[in-house]
């Protein structure tokens, strides 16, 4: 169904790139130890993000997203979920019990069209993603992120959107064979202009139908934009069993405020490549 470069579609690569932050750690800069004691109590978070696909053989298009949770203790049933290296790693079921949480109307504005309103009107507290055609953002522009206010009290806050990277490895031409035995390594060029904080991110996702409901793995790796190689580490790539696994290789920036008791995350991402991975 999904994996074939042929019918990965947007509305994917977003569900790819926000699952573990919407639902879980994501990113969370924390050290290990902080996590493992952040998920035995209530965590409250919010994501927004705005996306843009640069991928060539793909119509550019722009995303944007929000959602807002309450995880309490036992929400998540998850095989592994934590910190390996670089990455943060999980292996789960659908977080159905999570609780969703209305801002209000969220609008995110910035680059070359109309601010985008997310409504707060759905009776779930979900957020219907918006997808608009064409490119909308270049680097350095603005990307700003308010919400009206609700059960997650108002809150704004603005970015840069982040520099372009043009990665040279892995080559996503054909299926990238994944070798937990060295690694996969990745290599990339940057543009002149860098915002601060732009980060080389790459996922990694498989469906696991097998470990229940909705059952997916996810790792998500970050490095510094300016290194220019990378390494993610072989103990990553263990958690990944099939010859169905997207890739995906972004640039990223990270904005984060407080909304009351929550802690928002807003990110700003240049997906410049899309392809498929297989376990060696």
């Amino acid at each position: 169904m999904l994996f074939s470069t042929d019918h990965i579609s947007s509305t994917r690569i977003t569900t790819t790139l926000v699952l573990a932050a919407v639902v879980g750690c994501g990113v969370d800069p924390r050290t290990t130890e902080q996590q493992s004691e952040l998920h035995r109590a209530v965590r409250r978070s919010g994501l927004t993000g705005a996306l843009q696909l640069d991928v060539p053989g793909f119509p550019p298009a722009a995303q944007f997203v929000a959602g807002f949770t309450v995880e309490r203790p036992g929400d998540l049933t998850c095989q592994f979920r934590r910190q390996v290296g670089p990455c943060q790693v999980e292996v789960c079921q659908d977080a159905s019990s999570v609780r969703f949480y209305s801002a209000g109307d969220v609008t995110i504005a910035g680059g070359n069209g109309d601010p985008v309103v997310l409504p707060g009107t759905n009776p779930t507290r979900k957020y219907d993603e918006v997808s608009l055609p064409g490119a909308r953002w270049t680097a350095n522009d603005l990307v700003t992120t308010s919400a009206a206010g609700g059960e997650v009290p108002a809150f704004s806050l603005t970015q840069r959107f982040p520099q372009r990277l043009a990665f040279s490895q892995p080559d996503l031409a054909a299926p990238v064979l994944l070798d937990p035995a060295v690694g996969l390594e990745v290599s990339w060029t940057a543009d002149d202009v860098a915002p601060v904080n732009t980060a080389a991110v790459i996922n990694l996702l498989e469906e696991r139908p097998e470990i229940g409901t909705g059952g997916s793995a996810h790792a998500r790796c970050t490095f510094d934009a300016r290194a220019g190689h990378a390494l993610v580490p072989g103990a990553v790539l263990a958690h990944f069993t099939t010859s169905e696994i997207a890739i995906l290789l972004t640039s990223q920036t990270l904005g984060s405020t407080r909304a009351g008791r929550f802690g928002v995350q807003a990110f700003a991402f240049d997906v410049v490549g899309l392809g498929l991975g297989a376990v060696r």
